[in-house]
């Protein structure tokens, strides 16, 4: 299954790339090699997030990260789309 992205999810990417640039650097490396890592495994395993209260969304956590793809799955499940980017953290 292919994971596609919404147009609005670019803001979520550059928030992403904000945080491991300049906050937490050491991390950078690992971060982009798990979110990597997730995306592969969704597309491999699309039911494989938690529904989140009993809607049409699903939850993965990018393992050791503080951010989630957060996503849903399109009826005929011929692809899957991410809504709010993939990660669902929540900004200060």
């Amino acid at each position: 299954m292919e994971v596609i992205y919404l147009r609005s999810t670019l803001k979520d990417f550059e928030w992403f790339e904000n945080y491991y640039n300049n906050i937490f650097t050491q991390g950078s490396n690992k971060a982009k090699a798990q979110f990597y890592y997730t995306e592969k495994l969704l597309s491999n395993n699309p039911y494989i997030g938690q529904t989140i209260d009993s809607s049409k969304f699903r939850k993965i956590p990018i393992q050791k990260t503080p951010f989630s793809f957060i996503y849903t799955l399109d009826e005929e499940l011929d692809f899957r789309v991410s809504e709010n980017f993939p990660f669902g953290k929540k900004r200060k």
